[in-house]
């Protein structure tokens, strides 16, 4: 039987993002582990899955943010 360790989703982040060589990597990976149920969330967002197909939705451009570009 597999253990069962209660982290926050950051910490999962954090620490595939530690041996990721990109950002599309981690953020990959960690869908990848999400979807398969290798890891799960609790609470309300229990069975919850992640659709990168609204990755450009969800994450606006700094300038729609009103902020400036560096």
């Amino acid at each position: 039987m597999a253990s069962v360790h209660h982290m926050r989703l950051l910490d999962v982040v954090e620490a595939v993002n530690d041996v990721a060589t990109s950002e599309d990597e981690t953020l990959a990976t960690v869908t990848f582990l999400i979807n398969t149920g290798k890891v799960r969330f609790c609470g309300h967002l229990a069975g919850a899955t992640i659709n990168l197909s609204a990755r450009a939705v969800a994450a606006p451009s700094a300038r729609h943010r009103g902020l400036r570009p560096s």
